[in-house]
């Protein structure tokens, strides 16, 4: 055994101890440390790391940290993960177009036209809707539910709640609409308008209420205005619209909070069907039935009068007020009888109220009245008969207008494709044109077995108003007319038939000629349009009616013994008139009815 050492007493050193304690120093000691301690805490070290319980402690608290590292990154990510799934949910694909369509919901449509311009039509639509988010992220809102479906609809309404407008902001700078297949015959795909959305549309979001919504558009015809007219009466009598909705462009976007530019979206070319109810149109009848135009056209008076170049037709008309404000330029119209060409007028509005639009027409009668359709018009007016007429579109402003209301290019151009079927009605009560029928210098004679009457017809003939001023030359009248002994209550007018005669009745005078016939203005300054029509016979056939001997004998003594009787005359009559320029109006089937004075 060596020799012990004098002096203190040291522990014994390893030197391959003292090297391992030396390196975990190392290890532990910090970077910046104190040179001239060096040696104490180098040995101080070393003495504290070969204690074995101090190390198994620092290896514990090592694997602690690790493992929530670990399960933090765990966590973190299976959080990003559920989020970017939930995200994912949210977003709309391509196959789900219908739920996007569905989402917009919408009731009680109203259109409105605020006024027509140089640029368009200016309407107003006013509704009740929204986007609802349940239908068009695809949440269910049922109390059944999963909570991944409760998880998904609580983090959209989280995120949508941020929003402080809660809508939806789209720009759709242009519309076109197209007539849907199979809306009306001849009519598939025709492009019908272009729409101009001048201002942002924002469409509020919810959870299934409708909130009142109105947006202003411009509307331009692109389909000719007769094909525009003819679909619209298709789709008014069924009650719904039905188009395509192509948009070139459109860009929907949720501002109002930081997420906000990545949730804009632009979409090109698309094209978007729609079936909706035909929207109410301020007082009109609503939808669902054919829409007649004759009853919501009503004429209040006319006139026609004579001047220079033929005959002036003014007229005042009146149609319900679809909200229009104003109606800043005239409209040049044809009015065709029977296909022909009656005038030329233009229609100016004179009055605009919240129910009707007064309007005046002027014009031109533009053919001679010896033409048949307008002689057939004629006819049936003074017999107080209406007649169907058209009234088509011009391209053009009467030549000489001289007002500044002529419409734009745009209404000029599509105006002539519009032709519209209306009846002009006829005078109502059915107008009396011959007051009153006398025979001035009456004889009575027989000549070869025949009873024979020469006179004078007398006829006091008035138009009914609205013709009062137009020059009318009686020239030629053909009565077909029964004479009784005495005035008769029942002759003449829609009674006549000559197979019943009235009672008193003897006998009937029908030339089978016109009688020539002289017009003059009567004298009474309290009937200034009335005419007095003479017509002068000689030897016409007075032929006895059967069984009615006895009364022309009674009659003819009443002449003879008391110096005259009083005769009843009434039936009907035909009468030619010139109108003006050489033009011939006959008019058939007049009631006649008078009576007169028979002398000895």
């Amino acid at each position: 055994m060596p020799p012990l050492a004098k002096g203190k007493s040291r522990p014994l050193r390893d030197p391959a101890l003292e090297r391992t304690a030396a390196a975990i120093a190392a290890e532990r000691t910090p970077l910046l440390h104190n040179g001239v301690d060096s040696e104490s805490s180098s040995t101080y070290s070393a003495e504290y790391t070969v204690d074995t319980p101090a190390t198994g402690h620092s290896h514990r608290r090592t694997r602690r940290f690790a493992v929530l590292a670990v399960a933090g990154s765990l966590i973190l990510g299976l959080a990003i993960f559920i989020t970017l799934i939930l995200v994912a949910s949210l977003i709309p694909d391509k196959t789900d177009q219908a739920h996007l369509q569905s989402a917009f919901k919408y009731i009680d449509p109203q259109v409105d036209i605020l006024n027509v311009k140089d640029d368009g039509v200016h309407v107003n639509v006013t509704f009740h809707g929204a986007v609802d988010v349940n239908v068009a992220l695809r949440l269910d809102d049922s109390k059944d539910a999963s909570w991944w479906q409760t998880l998904r609809r609580g983090t959209a309404h989280a995120v949508l709640g941020v929003l402080p407008t809660q809508a939806v902001h789209v720009n759709v700078p242009e519309v076109l609409l197209y007539a849907a297949t199979g809306a009306s015959v001849g009519l598939d795909n025709l492009p019908l308008l272009n729409v101009s959305l001048p201002g942002q549309v924002v469409v509020p979001l919810t959870h299934g209420e409708l909130l009142p919504l109105s947006i202003e558009a411009v509307g331009t015809p692109v389909a000719p205005v007769g094909k525009l007219w003819t679909w619209g009466q298709h789709v008014w009598a069924n009650g719904t619209l039905d188009v395509v909705i192509s948009v070139r462009e459109a860009q929907a976007s949720v501002p109002g909070a930081w997420w906000s530019q990545w949730a804009t979206v632009t979409q090109r070319d698309l094209s978007v069907p729609l079936q909706m109810p035909v929207p109410a149109v301020p007082n009109f009848p609503p939808p669902g039935r054919p829409l007649n135009l004759t009853r919501l056209v009503t004429l209040h008076e006319y006139a026609l009068s004579n001047n220079a170049g033929g005959i002036k037709i003014a007229a005042t008309a009146s149609v319900p007020n679809p909200s229009l404000r104003s109606v800043p330029f005239a409209l040049p119209f044809a009015i065709l009888v029977e296909g022909t060409t009656m005038a030329q007028v233009v229609a100016r509005a004179s009055r605009v109220t919240t129910s009707t639009i007064e309007i005046q027409l002027s014009g031109d009668v533009s053919t001679l009245a010896n033409s048949e359709p307008l002689n057939n018009l004629l006819q049936h007016y003074l017999r107080g008969e209406g007649s169907p007429i058209t009234v088509r579109g011009h391209g053009a402003m009467p030549h000489g207008y001289e007002h500044s209301d002529i419409p734009p290019p745009w209404v000029l151009k599509t105006l002539p494709s519009l032709s519209v079927d209306l009846e002009f009605p006829g005078p109502n009560p059915k107008p009396e044109i011959v007051k009153q029928v006398t025979i001035e210098g009456m004889k009575i004679g027989e000549a070869n077995g025949q009873m024979i009457a020469s006179g004078t017809v007398v006829a006091d003939v008035e138009l009914p108003r609205g013709l009062e001023q137009i020059h009318i030359n009686v020239t030629a009248i053909k009565p077909d007319v029964m004479v009784s002994d005495g005035v008769e209550d029942d002759q003449g007018g829609d009674e006549y038939d000559p197979e019943n005669p009235p009672p008193k009745a003897f006998g009937r005078i029908s030339p089978d000629v016109f009688l020539n016939s002289t017009t003059e203005p009567g004298t009474d300054p309290n009937r200034p349009d009335i005419l007095i029509v003479r017509a002068p016979f000689t030897d016409l056939a007075l032929d006895v009616l059967p069984g009615r001997d006895g009364i022309l004998r009674g009659f003819v003594s009443k002449v003879v013994f008391k110096g005259g009787a009083m005769a009843g005359i009434g039936g009907v009559a035909d009468i030619e008139a010139d109108l003006f320029s050489g033009g011939l109006l006959q008019v058939g089937g007049l009631p006649v009815h008078g009576e007169f004075w028979v002398k000895r």
